[in-house]
């Protein structure tokens, strides 16, 4: 799966975090949570990166 797709996952995950979670402390921990998410999987796919951005 391309990098950019999943990021654009994250980001609407999040949105629709912030559009029905009203509790800041709640939306700032799923906020960490999907980050490090986003890490591990940036981590994870490193060197299975082909030219052109998929993931094999």
């Amino acid at each position: 799966m391309n990098l950019k797709i999943c990021a654009l996952i994250i980001e609407a995950v999040q949105s629709c975090i912030k559009d029905t979670v009203s509790s800041k402390e709640i939306e700032l921990a799923l906020g960490v949570y999907l980050a490090k998410a986003s890490e591990r999987l940036k981590k994870n796919t490193e060197g299975i990166i082909q030219e052109d951005g998929d993931v094999q």
